[in-house]
């Protein structure tokens, strides 16, 4: 699956803004002014990569302009961290601007952005995927409730110092949505290239672990898909996420049947056939068995195939789903 959620993602960390230089304000206009000169920048960088990433470029090119965000915003923060001593004694609007650039630089280093690298994490264990679902969805949380601090010192600056001022991250929630529907089918297509590994092997008892972690990850989402639909943002990704699911979940119900039926007729032929060593002919039990092993793999062979064109179809589906919301954005 070469789906890439990162680019819902990295549009929620658009209209990042700071002090480029140190000096002493007059006004707190000047102040405020001097929180957005980097705006432009980080926000046309991060378009232009969620861009290109609708386009099909390169992966390569992605990660360039990420870097390039990273640095600037390292350059950025240790500006403020030297000079800005906040305007008449406030340093409300830097210390919370500092958090939430502190978050995104998180989000860049713990790799939270990178969600269309499936292949990558089929080498983990279940246990290291729990963690790794963990870390990348609070890096997240941690992001949108230090934009809403932010936000929040933004807006009572501005009316302390009367100003009119009116961008106070007005996408927010839809992009917010958008990070958590991505991490969802994250999540869904991490542990879904896990159990197609799994079901390779004869380890029954990974298998039902990794089933009951879909589930687990799946009835988790479902309660976000509530949630989101009681908020005035397109329902789209919702939609997408929650048809998903409903597939996965009526999938394992035959597919990992067929599967336990397969590997305990190979266990009956096994032990069948560490019985009868010491026979000199294949006995009518054996035989029986060996066809019911070929009924039984059969069965699952086509279970498997018809699973992965259908979950591939979903997925592709989802893809485009996305990259219509983003286009809508950009």
């Amino acid at each position: 699956m070469n789906a890439k959620p990162l680019l819902l993602c990295l549009l929620l960390l658009v209209a990042v803004s700071s002090p480029s230089q140190a000096q002493n304000y007059r006004t707190a206009q000047a102040y405020l002014a001097d929180f957005e000169k980097n705006e432009r920048f980080i926000s046309e960088s991060l378009v232009a990569h969620s861009a290109s990433l609708i386009n099909g470029e390169k992966a390569s090119r992605s990660q360039a302009t990420l870097a390039t965000i990273h640095n600037k915003l390292e350059r950025i923060n240790a500006i403020i961290i030297s000079n800005d001593k906040g305007f008449g004694g406030d340093t409300t609007l830097r210390d919370t601007f500092l958090k939430m650039t502190q978050n995104m630089l998180v989000l860049l280093d713990d790799q939270t952005l990178q969600l269309e690298d499936y292949q990558a994490q089929r080498g983990l264990d279940l246990d290291e995927m729990a963690t790794l679902f963990d870390t990348k969805t609070r890096n997240v949380i941690n992001y949108y409730a230090s934009m809403v601090d932010y936000t929040n010192a933004k807006r009572w600056f501005s009316k302390r110092n009367r100003l009119e001022h009116d961008r106070y991250f007005a996408d927010r929630i839809a992009f917010e949505y958008n990070a958590h529907q991505s991490l969802i089918f994250f999540k869904l297509n991490v542990l879904d290239v896990k159990l197609w590994d799994l079901l390779l092997t004869t380890d029954d008892a990974t298998v039902n672990k990794c089933v009951a972690f879909i589930n687990k990850v799946c009835n988790e989402s479902l309660a976000q898909i509530e949630t989101y639909k009681k908020t005035n943002v397109d329902q789209s990704l919702n939609v997408a996420n929650a048809d998903l699911i409903a597939f996965l979940t009526s999938r394992n119900q035959t597919l990992i049947p067929a599967y336990k039926d397969y590997i305990q007729a190979l266990s009956n032929l096994n032990n069948t056939e560490k019985a009868e060593l010491d026979k000199p002919e294949p006995t009518q039990k054996l035989h029986l068995l060996e066809q019911q092993l070929t009924v039984t793999k059969n069965k699952f062979n086509e279970s498997l195939a018809a699973a992965k064109q259908q979950t591939k179809a979903l997925t592709d589906r989802w893809i485009q789903t996305q990259r219509q919301f983003l286009k809508g954005k950009i």
